[in-house]
């Protein structure tokens, strides 16, 4: 769960993902209730500050990332959902020298 939400916060940056930063947090969240549940029994785990580091490091990150990522997307989404209504595609080129006012990138 830790290794998941390790690498899936990070990646979500990347790809902008809300749906893999959300799968992230909830392994984070698993993976520290593990933890905790783990290090209250003595003599268990032999590294257990190194493991805490990782497991809050994913748990941070990949807050970061939902945090990141539902912003982008509460930004981008009212511009999208506009182009996707009205069919004019070219808005999301800017300005294009190849499309003529008033025409779509498939004129």
């Amino acid at each position: 769960m830790m290794m998941i939400a390790g690498i899936g916060g990070p990646f979500s940056f990347v790809i902008g993902g809300v749906v893999l930063s959300t799968v992230a947090l909830v392994c984070a969240i698993i993976a520290f209730g593990k933890f905790k549940r783990l290090s209250s029994m003595p003599g268990i785990l032999r590294d257990a500050r190194r493991i805490k580091r990782a497991v809050v490091f994913s748990v941070v990150i990949s807050s970061a990332a939902l945090v990141w990522n539902v912003v982008w997307f509460a930004i981008v989404l009212p511009e999208m959902w506009q182009t996707l209504l009205s069919q004019d595609f070219s808005s999301l080129y800017g300005d294009s020298p190849s499309t003529a006012p008033g025409k779509t990138i498939w004129d």
